[in-house]
């Protein structure tokens, strides 16, 4: 996605990237990068999440999470490793 998305909600997908600011990022399975501002949650079942600030909750129940930002809720990984910067 290139610019501003409010919700994204994706089924399956072999990556979303999303190049601008975002609402709410979900995903059942596929990796997650969002180069801007997440204003809520992002929530992936599994698969890598990859983002800079987000003011909501990090989530994934199969993957890393990378964040290079600030994260104002909770950033959880059931089965992976947790990093930020």
């Amino acid at each position: 996605v290139e610019g501003d998305v409010h919700k994204l909600h994706v089924d399956v997908a072999t990556e979303i990237v999303i190049n601008g600011n975002a609402g709410i990022i979900e995903s059942t399975s596929g990796p997650i990068k969002c180069g801007g501002v997440v204003s809520g949650d992002v929530r992936t079942t599994s698969g890598k999440i990859t983002c800079g600030n987000v003011q909501g909750n990090i989530e994934t129940v199969s993957g890393k999470i990378e964040v290079s930002g600030n994260v104002v809720g909770n950033v959880k990984s059931v089965s992976g490793s947790i990093k930020t910067s």
